[in-house]
């Protein structure tokens, strides 16, 4: 039986707006760091000045644009890849592909440790493949329900003799 699966594509996309936020919050802290460590504060108004501003940081970055986006789908079988976006479709060949990467980081809602209010996005998986010599990367948006079947998906492509690595966000190998 042949197991088909269809994943959403994210494409990342540099945001300067983005970078200039993280850039301020980094120096601002540091800042904050070099007050408390220098300064005599008796009331303690350096802190908690820091901690308003931490805080209004971390509230600010709700509304800074997420810089992934939808790109597409991936559909995936034991004979082919199939990358198709509103532009272009692409088909990729198990013949012709010769090494198969899975970087997981996570399913979306899934927690990040013990802690259940950090929760993955699922946006952070990257399947990455050499096909006629050339290297292709997706960013897959990656859903519990679809787990067990790219799991599948993965063992049917091991089984047709190409060489497949599974590793976490650590670069540990790991099994799906």
């Amino acid at each position: 039986m042949t197991t088909t699966i269809k994943l959403l594509i994210i494409e990342y996309k540099k945001s300067v707006i983005r970078t200039i936020y993280l850039t301020v919050f980094a120096v601002t802290m540091l800042a904050f760091f070099v007050l408390i460590i220098t300064l005599k504060d008796d009331n303690h108004l350096i802190g908690k000045l820091f901690l308003i501003t931490f805080w209004l940081f971390i509230l600010g970055m709700f509304f800074i644009k997420n810089p992934g986006s939808q790109n597409g789908y991936l559909t995936i079988n034991k004979n082919e890849i199939v990358y198709s976006a509103s532009e272009k479709t692409e088909i990729f060949t198990v013949s012709e592909i010769s090494q198969i990467e899975f970087k997981y980081d996570g399913y979306s809602g899934k927690p990040k440790n013990l802690n259940v209010l950090f929760t993955s996005s699922g946006r952070d998986n990257m399947l990455k493949f050499k096909h006629n010599g050339s290297e292709k990367i997706f960013y897959i948006l990656l859903e519990f329900n679809y787990l067990g079947l790219l799991r599948r998906v993965l063992k049917e492509f091991a089984a047709a003799g190409v060489p497949i690595s599974v590793t976490n966000s650590w670069g540990r190998k790991i099994e799906l």
